[in-house]
């Protein structure tokens, strides 16, 4: 939550969540952004869903005093997720992570409410070669695409890109 605070901050200000509107964290970690999803007004609906279940029990304990804040423990895409019932989806960091990047990018379209926004943070890209050394030292399947490559899975789900932001930090 620290490390990626003012990222997350940013994308989640892109959602333009208003009052009485529905919100979803995909890869919630421990809920931090969902809680400010709450915090804009009592009548928002919160939503994250995270594989580690236990960074939903850090959410759920983080976010007890909460009624708004719901957390789901799940791979995503889940099908028990209604049709176009979010008005905002934010992942930070965990679209490379999915077994099938397109298939979840096309739930994403299925979620969203017609003029709803998603928005998703990628720091590891082919480009970027800072991430090489992390990447090959865990173990952990990730998606190394181009950022060309992301542009065009993303439009290839049905999803307009209004705009498309690449922030450089140094993992030093």
């Amino acid at each position: 939550e620290m490390e990626h605070s003012s990222v997350a901050r940013a994308a989640f200000e892109r959602t333009r969540l208003r009052q009485e509107q529905s919100y979803l964290d995909i890869g919630c970690g421990n809920g931090y952004s969902v809680r400010w999803a709450c915090q804009v007004h009592p009548s928002v609906e919160g939503y994250g869903i995270d594989v580690s279940e236990k960074m939903i029990e850090r959410a759920r304990s983080r976010s007890s005093t909460i009624p708004n804040a719901r957390f789901i423990h799940s791979p995503f895409p889940l099908r028990d997720l209604k049709a176009q019932s979010f008005d905002a989806i934010v992942a930070i960091e965990s679209f490379y992570f999915m077994p099938d990047v397109l298939w979840a990018l096309a739930n994403v379209v299925r979620l969203l409410k017609p003029g709803g926004r998603f928005v998703c943070v990628l720091d590891r890209y082919a480009e970027n070669t800072e991430y090489r050394p992390w990447d090959e030292g865990t173990g952990v399947d990730t998606h190394n695409l181009s950022v060309e490559t992301w542009r065009d899975l993303i439009a290839e789900a049905g999803l307009l890109i209004f705009e498309q932001t690449q922030i450089k930090t140094s993992l030093k």
